[in-house]
């Protein structure tokens, strides 16, 4: 500015404290931070025409009325009946269960006399994660996402490809699957929109505390959360990440473990094989 001054031959202006910048201006880019970036879809998600300036997703939203204490799905034929409605069928036409909970009949945990450890994990994985889903009202998404971006949108998309390299812009760059990611799902509301992403990776949760946070401060409408061995057991830890104007508050799957566990007796730790 100032140099611009001087070439018209101006008195030069001694700069304010804060800079350049006018007051009310910094501050109405503070009070309209969480309205005008938080609350604006993606780019390519927007509708020519539709103002994205009035919503303000900033604030906490309300939690949507659910049990404080989750209704546990037990009885083997009933988690079997579950899990086959939420997951589908495989190709030998039983549930086609996610890495961690398949192999083998969760139900022979109790018509065996000595149930194997394994299948006692089964009893119990297989219970907690019918249980967490229907507890937040979730369902598995069928398509896998290409990164953490897509919980922000409001169905399910993958993000453009660079017309230079034909990668596709991503968050995540193609790291889906790797470090927090491992043995991820991706979860919807019953109406399909992404809401939820979970994984259990077998490092401590401290260190993706940071690359988790960068991606929630991306957009104020994300939280994450990161437990014990939640359904997949193995030593893993489980980590959430999910929408908060669309589930409110979500705990990892730990709680209902235990209960569960209790419920069904002490036949598996988080830590037993498969």
């Amino acid at each position: 500015m100032n140099r611009l001054l001087a070439r018209g031959g101006h008195a030069q202006v001694a700069p304010p404290e804060y800079g350049f910048m006018h007051a009310e201006r910094a501050r109405a880019g503070l009070r309209h931070r969480s309205r005008d970036i938080g609350a604006a879809p993606w780019p390519e998600d927007r509708v020519p025409g539709t103002r994205y300036d009035t919503i303000d997703r900033g604030e906490s939203p309300t939690a949507p009325v659910r049990l404080d204490r989750p209704a546990l799905i037990l009885d083997p034929d009933t988690v079997d009946s579950r899990g086959r409605a939420l997951l589908g069928a495989n190709h030998e036409r039983t549930v086609a269960w996610p890495c961690g909970l398949a192999g083998g009949a969760a139900r022979s945990a109790r018509k065996d006399p000595e149930p194997l450890a394994g299948t006692a994990h089964l009893a119990v994985a297989r219970s907690t994660f019918v249980s967490w889903a229907d507890h937040y009202g979730l369902k598995p998404a069928r398509r896998v996402p290409c990164c953490t971006r897509w919980l922000t949108r409001p169905t399910h998309r993958a993000c453009r490809l660079d017309p230079m390299t034909g990668a596709r812009i991503c968050w995540d760059g193609d790291s889906y699957g790797r470090g927090w990611r491992d043995h991820p799902m991706a979860w919807t509301t019953t109406e399909g929109q992404p809401a939820a992403l979970t994984s259990a990776p077998y490092g401590s949760p401290k260190a993706f505390t940071a690359e988790l946070d960068f991606f929630t401060h991306l957009d104020d409408r994300l939280a994450w959360a990161s437990g014990g061995a939640g359904w997949y057991g193995l030593s893993t830890h489980q980590i959430v990440v999910w929408r908060r104007d669309l589930l409110g508050d979500v705990e990892t799957a730990d709680r209902i473990r235990d209960a569960v566990q209790g419920s069904l007796g002490d036949v598996a730790r988080p830590g037993d094989t498969t």
